[in-house]
């Protein structure tokens, strides 16, 4: 069951959180790593990173996650 609550928050996330702070303010909502995905993957839309700042962007999302996923996992007393 954790997985797919996990599964449920992340997809929620992108479709809400991602989506509605880009909507009500793009000059931060583009930050987040829903939009540099986007701005990675060249959605046309003149809120959005370049491609280049995109992808540097999304690079330091996922390393931020695989750092807090280290820290997580031990930490955790199997």
């Amino acid at each position: 069951m954790p997985g797919s609550t996990a599964a449920v928050v992340v997809a929620a996330y992108a479709f809400v959180v991602d989506a509605a702070l880009f909507a009500s303010e793009p000059s931060i909502g583009r930050y987040l790593p829903g939009k540099a995905g986007d701005a990675l993957a060249g959605r046309p839309d003149d809120m959005l990173l370049d491609p280049g700042a995109g992808a540097l962007l999304f690079a330091a999302w996922a390393a931020a996650f695989l750092i807090a996923a280290l820290v997580r996992v031990d930490r955790t007393d199997v």
